[in-house]
């Protein structure tokens, strides 16, 4: 039986993927969220790996260690660095195209200068915080890695500040008690929230359209 590993950093991202998993059941994976199933017929393991490539590697070592998949698939969302890509591209790459493609970040770049500067220093057309730490464990388990990244924040646009209090880097994981009580204390940054959610949510759906087409 063929097995397609499915890594995503963060349960937002993963949703409507998730939601097309058909007989869906825990995997289980030591301290990670992963599950098992099929898509269109084809079987696929899914795992949340986190965000950060400290997180996001454990994480895909613990899950390929379980899961052994035949081959293993990265999806989720990324900042564009290139002008040319607007909200709700998807950019794909694989083997060695990934490191030529994708820029991987420890932290979050959430200004519109950061995005053009990373642009003018590295070529690459998209950042993001997971894709070169899970192409390492993925070479020490001799497994081929896709990697897909849906824009949700093009070149020119800034991250909402508030955004960092949604998700514990430390621990690795979304923290909706921790925003929750950041906006109760700064409710003038709820309205902008809200629309950097409206305008984002369509991309996780873009993401599992993605996914879909990947699987064959």
């Amino acid at each position: 039986m063929q097995l397609t590993g499915v890594l995503i950093p963060t349960g937002f991202e993963a949703g409507a993927f998730l939601k097309r998993l058909e007989g869906k059941q825990r995997l289980p994976v030591p301290g990670v969220k992963a599950w098992r199933g099929t898509v269109g017929g084809q079987h696929v393991a899914v795992a949340l790996c986190g965000m950060g490539p400290k997180h996001s590697a454990e994480r895909a070592r613990h899950f390929l260690q379980v899961a052994k998949p035949s081959r293993l698939i990265l999806a989720g969302f990324a900042g564009g660095l290139d002008p040319e890509l607007k909200l709700g591209d998807v950019v794909r790459a694989e083997g060695e195209g990934i490191a030529e493609v994708v820029h991987t970040t420890a932290e979050v770049v959430p200004t519109a200068k950061g995005k053009r500067r990373l642009w003018q220093e590295t070529g690459r057309r998209v950042v993001e915080m997971e894709a070169a730490a899970v192409a390492e464990v993925a070479s020490e388990f001799h497994v081929p890695l896709a990697v897909i990244r849906v824009i949700s924040d093009d070149r020119d646009e800034a991250l909402p500040g508030c955004l960092q209090y949604g998700y514990d880097m430390e621990l690795g994981r979304e923290s909706p008690l921790r925003m929750a009580l950041y906006l109760a204390t700064h409710p003038r940054e709820i309205p902008t929230l809200k629309l950097f959610l409206k305008r984002t949510s369509p991309c996780a759906d873009i993401v599992a359209e993605a996914l879909v087409k990947e699987l064959g």
